[in-house]
């Protein structure tokens, strides 16, 4: 008896957490009458083309939400077009903030440009969620990524803009995001990246991925000074680089941490050498195994009994071996890039 009284109470509190579009127990409370919940405090709308402030009545999200949850921690707007990369919602010159009276963690947001085209003024209705930790925001239109983008987003932890129009990002953009961790670009337009705009958070950032961009990325730089980035996944894949330059090795400095992931897949390094053993690896080489040669400690943990690994992924021979699963190779402590294969290279 006692556990079919679980039963029922899980199956309740399941039943709570999602409703129907429409539902009469939450359109008149939320921003849109076909928004619903998909998750406790998570609210979607992706079921008709949003025009803020038009048909998005911003103001309930911060009153009484709905007779199901008093407030809003993940909101998700979409529009059922969005795969299709149109921009389908828009935001108006009429649009104001999203109340700082929000407790707002997450926010997506997806298929944004302005009314009557142009950049999407995002900026303009996150302006004042000082408490979000994850903003993602998909095929919208944003074409330069500047200062004035992200400004007050000092908490953020992980900032995800794939699949944009990006095609610059200016060398002060990421200066507001001090506790940044994660920072996605890939799918985007950059066909140059400057690696001085992660100085700003090269203190906390962990995992950067700059990968398929289209048209490809092809150049890989570092204007400003030195600084150690402690990165421990870097995704580079898809793209139409024919090395990785020294002077962004020498920021990588992996510390204290493993697990570490350098993703150069489908780039065109060595694309005549199947064992990657051409000059454009040499200095990628040489960073290996000035890391791998560290202290046995650094890639064991004696309390956890934890192995640490580090990885390289790259995709050498493709002129012979196009197509085919060999030509990825992955190098490991086990199997190290080695930096005497490249000992004829000057």
């Amino acid at each position: 008896m006692r556990l079919l009284i679980i039963i029922l109470l899980i199956q309740s509190t399941k039943s709570q957490w999602n409703t129907e579009p429409g539902d009469p127990d939450v359109a008149p409370y939320a921003p849109h009458p076909l928004c619903y919940f998909t998750g406790p405090k998570e609210l979607t709308c992706n079921l008709a083309d949003l025009h803020i402030p038009g048909n998005f009545n911003s103001s309930v999200l911060y009153s009484n939400t709905s007779r199901i949850y008093p407030f809003v921690n993940n909101l998700i707007l979409d529009c059922p077009t969005s795969a299709n990369r149109t921009y389908c919602n828009t935001i108006g010159p009429n649009a104001t903030a999203l109340s700082s009276k929000m407790w707002m963690w997450d926010m997506t947001l997806i298929g944004f440009q302005a009314e009557g085209g142009g950049r999407a003024p995002i900026d303009v209705l996150v302006a004042e969620l000082d408490s979000l930790l994850h903003l993602h925001v998909h095929y919208s239109k944003i074409g330069t990524l500047d200062r004035h983008f992200l400004r007050r987003f000092d908490a953020l932890r992980e900032l995800d803009i794939r699949n944009n129009d990006i095609s610059a990002i200016e060398l002060n953009a990421l200066e507001p995001l001090l506790e940044l961790s994660k920072l996605k670009l890939g799918g985007n337009a950059m066909q140059a990246f400057d690696w001085s705009v992660l100085q700003p958070v090269a203190k906390k950032l962990r995992l950067l991925e700059v990968d398929a961009q289209t048209p490809p990325l092809q150049t890989l730089r570092r204007s400003g000074p030195l600084f150690s980035l402690n990165i421990t996944t870097l995704s580079l894949n898809r793209n139409r680089l024919p090395s990785v330059p020294k002077d962004i090795l020498d920021s990588l400095d992996i510390g204290q941490y493993g697990d570490v992931t350098f993703d150069i897949r489908q780039n065109p390094v060595c694309p005549d050498k199947a064992d990657c053993s051409c000059c454009a690896l040499k200095g990628l080489a040489n960073w290996f195994a000035n890391h791998s040669a560290n202290p046995a400690s650094r890639w064991n943990n004696p309390a956890g009994g934890k192995k640490w690994t580090m990885t390289v992924q790259a995709t050498c021979g493709t002129n012979w071996n196009a197509g085919r699963p060999d030509a990825v190779k992955e190098f490991t402590l086990s199997n190290p890039l080695l930096p005497s294969s490249y000992e004829p290279c000057h």
